[in-house]
């Protein structure tokens, strides 16, 4: 059995986003990475009061204030690369208005040429999505 590997694509702020995806994407599409992935984190709490993935006393990364938006940074690993599969990790459905992801990943997948896989969820906690434009419960109907 082989193992299949995949990597995180470089999103947060200490990272020069169009320099840096591209360059990683490339690199590890060469040593044999077979796909590379993004992760959404739209909002940050404050305070952050609540625990990093809601485990009490562990403290939330301050570079998760500044995270670039998840299918710009695939657009640019499409760019950048042939053949690994381009794909998110969770895509937080209640932030977004159905269309527009649904528009952005049809057109990202056909510019790749196939290899978009798009994974969305409602989110961790509902008050973490509070600070969009969905309430949580609005999520239900087209995520499930």
């Amino acid at each position: 059995m082989t193992t299949r590997l995949g990597l995180g694509l470089p999103q947060m702020r200490q990272y020069d986003l169009g320099k840096d995806v591209p360059d990683v994407a490339r690199t590890a599409e060469r040593t044999g990475y077979e796909s590379l992935r993004v992760f959404e984190r739209a909002l940050f709490p404050e305070p952050a009061t609540q625990g990093l993935y809601g485990i009490g006393g562990v403290p939330w990364p301050d570079e998760y204030r500044n995270v670039a938006e998840p299918l710009v940074a695939l657009t640019l690993a499409a760019a950048a690369t042939e053949r690994a599969e381009l794909g998110s990790s969770v895509l937080v459905a209640p932030l977004r208005v159905p269309f527009q992801p649904a528009r952005a990943l049809a057109s990202l997948d056909a510019a790749s040429g196939g290899r978009v896989v798009a994974g969305f969820g409602t989110g961790p906690a509902p008050r973490r999505v509070r600070g969009g434009d969905r309430s949580p419960s609005a999520a239900g109907p087209w995520t499930s």
